[in-house]
């Protein structure tokens, strides 16, 4: 079973593992303001959470984490988006570094990736257990070993499986290329591994400017004991006159 993952990657670190090692903190105040582009709207700050508990994203949420020489954006696209179809603004438009997506659905064991070179889309990717849905640019490297067979999706003994099946998982594939790219898998994470995403922090923003707290409610006060009116039959006595500026307080014209 893979992770869910739906993850954009600006790299303009020629090492961005190493970039990440450390874990460095992510910078809230730059990462806002992405939020802010990618949303184009103002945006409510949610806190840091940790990027493996978030790499599915969430609908009218962003989670971003800004480190030196590389961002990562957690974002909720459709399962069947094809990588190719990211939006032009989500990739950078005009940057002449790397835009990487990776995208992991449990429901249905769709998968797929793309890598971006400034505007140019060297690789992209898209299948499910059985379909590729998008295959576009030259495999990578890393990419030998699945199509080689030496990752075989195994089945119990009383299955036979469809003659078309991939000869690799897509959600395996996707996190290899993560790998491969940014130096760390979701999933299977050992100890000795030089990345956790547990470990790697991200700010989240939600959509929309924060909401300013109600003013508290001030009861009125009234006499305890009215004098009652002098010479004037059965009238009621006259209501207590609230001040000006606490009408203003309270949102009435004086």
């Amino acid at each position: 079973m893979g992770a869910e993952l739906s993850t954009i990657w600006y790299v303009d670190s020629p090492r961005p593992a190493l970039a990440l090692r450390g874990y460095p903190a992510p910078d809230a105040r730059s990462g806002q303001a992405i939020a802010r582009v990618l949303f184009d709207d103002d945006v409510t700050p949610l806190g840091q959470v940790p990027l493996a508990h978030v790499a599915a994203g969430t609908p009218d949420v962003l989670y971003v984490g800004v480190y030196p020489g590389v961002t990562v954006v957690c974002a909720d696209f459709p399962a069947t988006m094809l990588p190719s179809e990211l939006p032009e603004h989500w990739r950078r438009a005009g940057s002449s570094g790397r835009t990487l997506f990776v995208a992991s659905s449990v429901a249905g064991a769709r998968a797929g990736f793309a890598e971006w070179r400034g505007e140019e889309l060297r690789r992209s990717f898209s299948a499910d257990a059985a379909d590729i849905f998008e295959d576009i640019g030259v495999p990578q490297v890393w990419e030998r070993p699945f199509w080689a067979g030496e990752f075989p999706m195994t089945y119990p003994l009383d299955v036979f499986p469809d003659p078309q099946m991939l000869p690799f998982h897509p959600q395996r594939f996707a996190e290899a290329a993560n790998r491969a790219w940014l130096g760390f898998r979701y999933t299977a994470v050992q100890p000795d591994d030089a990345i956790d995403p547990a470990r790697l922090l991200v700010h989240g923003f939600r959509a929309g400017a924060p909401v300013a707290p109600a003013p508290p409610q001030v009861p009125e006060t009234r006499n305890p004991d009215p004098a009652p009116p002098a010479d004037h039959g059965e009238q009621s006595p006259a209501p207590a006159k609230r001040s000006p500026s606490l009408l203003r307080w309270l949102g009435f014209k004086a």
